[in-house]
């Protein structure tokens, strides 16, 4: 049996909240049947922390005051359901936050600030590295879902037929 899990970086929540001015209808709707797909085969799908405040910022850009207030309502509904169900998402990190941030800090300070990866990059590479030690076992695998070429290409796993965008 095959066992997925996807770790969800910014560009695919902005494609799936459809915020103005950070979507297209066409790359929604594949973003959008993907996440319909992975969840009938029952997929996990990971929310890092700092995902969430880019996506955030994002909405709060929003000129329309009406619509910003429903994409915020609709990211509020989707983290409180997933902290108390994890459901849609896991959302990390499970760490202590001041030990969290200062690993974070020296990978991206020795490793992946070179490569061109920020911050929130490199939370997402180690959610992924870690979700495959965690998992590192016949039948799972480990995605990262972005429309950035050089975050996906730190995924653990190939994807078969990735959408990048």
């Amino acid at each position: 049996m095959k066992n997925y899990v996807f770790i969800i970086d910014t560009s695919y929540l902005l494609e799936l909240f459809k915020v103005p001015g950070k979507f297209t209808d066409a790359a929604a709707f594949t973003i959008k049947e993907k996440f319909k797909d992975a969840a009938d085969k029952n997929a996990r799908f990971v929310v890092p922390f700092p995902c969430i405040f880019e996506l955030a910022n994002h909405i709060a850009h929003v000129a329309d005051g009406g619509q910003r207030q429903t994409l915020s309502g609709a990211l509020y509904n989707a983290v409180k359901s997933s902290l108390t169900k994890a459901e849609p998402w896991i959302i990390p990190p499970q760490k202590e936050q001041n030990e969290l941030i200062q690993t974070l800090c020296q990978i991206f300070h020795e490793q992946t600030c070179c490569m061109g990866c920020g911050l929130t990059d490199t939370f997402i590479i180690e959610e992924a590295k870690h979700w495959k030690r965690k998992h590192n076992q016949t039948g799972y695998y480990i995605h990262i879902w972005s429309k950035d070429h050089n975050l996906k290409a730190f995924e653990p796993d190939h994807e078969m037929n990735p959408f990048t965008g």
